[in-house]
C-alpha cells in the first residue's frame, strides 16, 4: 500500500512557483515569506541541527527540503550584501515621462562632460537601453575606441557606472567568470583596457559576441558532468586602444577617437576642428565619434 501524505501550504505554493519559474525561464523566487526560515538561516550548525526535525514536522516538509531553504536563504542574503552601494536604486513612486527622463539623463553628461551637440543623446539613450534590456530582442554593445592613451574612455565608462543599473566596471576578465558572473548578477559590464587581454582571446570575444541577440545569449559548460547553460545577456560597455574585431565592431555602436590624446580628469573636452563640422558622425568625448551603429 502506498504511503500517502497531505502536501503543507508551504509545499504547494513552492511547486507552483517552481512550475512558473520553469514556464519563464527563470529561477524560482525563493520562500523567504516564511519567517521560520530566515530565523534558521541565522542560527549556528549545532543550533541549527537541534531545532531542524522539529521545524520540518511543523511545516509539514522533509528535512532535506528544509536544508535546501536555509541553504538557499543564506546564499540570497550573502549575494545581497556584495551588492555595490550604488545598485540600491528606490524606484519612481510616480510615473515618469520618458522624454523627462531622458533630458535628465542629457543634463548630467553635460555636468561631468563636455560633448558636442548630439552626444549627450546617444549616450542617453545607451543608459536607457541598459535599464531596458529585457524589452527587446538585441543589445548593441558601445565600444569606445581611441588610438593611443589618455582620451577619455574611461572618464565616460565612470560616468556610465553611476548611471546603469548594477554597473560592474572592470580592467580585465577573463571569458569564465564572464559568463559566470552574468548569469549570477545580471549587470551592466563595463570593461576597461580591452585592448591588453580581448584581442587574441578567441574564447571571451565569442562569448562577448553571443550576446548581442538574446535567443542566441547562452553557452554551455560541463558543471559535475552535466551540461549547464549560462546566459551571457546583459548590457556592455568596452573601452580600448586601436580597433575591435570585426565582429565585435559589427554588433557595436563604435566610437572612435579621433583627437590627439590631453590629459583628462572629470570633464572632458571635445575635439573641435573644421572636419568635425563637415562630418556626419556624432562627436563624443575627447574627439571620440559614432561611426557606426549595429
Amino acid at each position: 500500500m502506498a504511503f500517502q501524505r497531505k502536501l503543507s501550504t508551504a509545499e504547494v505554493a513552492a511547486a507552483v512557483e517552481r512550475a512558473f519559474a520553469r514556464k519563464e525561464g527563470r529561477k524560482p523566487k525563493l520562500a523567504t515569506d516564511i519567517p521560520v526560515i530566515g530565523k534558521l538561516a541565522s542560527l549556528d550548525i549545532l543550533e541549527y541541527e537541534l531545532q531542524r526535525d522539529t521545524t520540518a514536522s511543523g511545516l509539514g516538509i522533509r528535512v532535506s527540503a528544509l536544508d535546501k531553504l536555509v541553504k538557499d536563504w543564506r546564499t540570497a542574503t550573502e549575494g545581497e550584501s556584495a551588492a555595490l552601494p550604488h545598485w540600491n536604486v528606490e524606484p519612481s513612486a510616480d510615473p515618469v515621462e520618458g522624454a523627462a527622463l531622458l533630458n535628465n539623463l542629457r543634463q548630467v553628461f553635460r555636468r561631468y562632460i563636455v560633448l558636442p551637440k548630439g552626444a549627450d543623446i546617444a549616450l542617453a539613450l545607451w543608459v536607457l537601453h541598459a535599464w531596458t534590456v529585457d524589452a527587446g530582442d538585441i543589445s548593441p554593445l558601445m565600444v569606445l575606441v581611441s588610438p593611443t592613451k589618455r582620451c577619455g574612455k574611461t572618464s565616460v565608462l565612470i560616468v556610465l557606472y553611476f548611471l546603469t543599473p548594477r554597473s560592474e566596471l572592470s580592467s580585465n576578465i577573463t571569458a569564465p567568470a564572464l559568463f559566470r558572473y552574468i548569469e549570477d548578477v545580471r549587470p551592466t559590464l563595463l570593461i576597461d583596457e580591452a585592448d591588453s587581454f580581448v584581442k587574441d582571446n578567441e574564447e571571451l570575444r565569442g562569448i562577448l559576441n553571443s550576446g548581442h541577440t538574446k535567443a542566441a545569449a547562452n553557452v554551455i559548460r560541463n558543471i559535475d558532468h552535466k551540461p549547464r547553460r549560462f546566459s551571457t545577456w546583459a548590457p556592455k560597455a568596452i573601452a580600448t586602444i586601436r580597433a575591435v574585431a570585426d565582429t565585435l565592431a559589427d554588433r557595436a555602436i563604435v566610437c572612435n577617437s579621433s583627437a590627439s590624446p590631453r590629459p583628462l580628469r572629470l570633464r572632458l573636452c571635445a575635439d573641435a576642428t573644421a572636419r568635425s563640422s563637415q562630418s556626419s558622425a556624432v562627436k563624443l568625448p575627447g574627439g571620440l565619434s559614432i561611426t557606426s551603429i549595429g
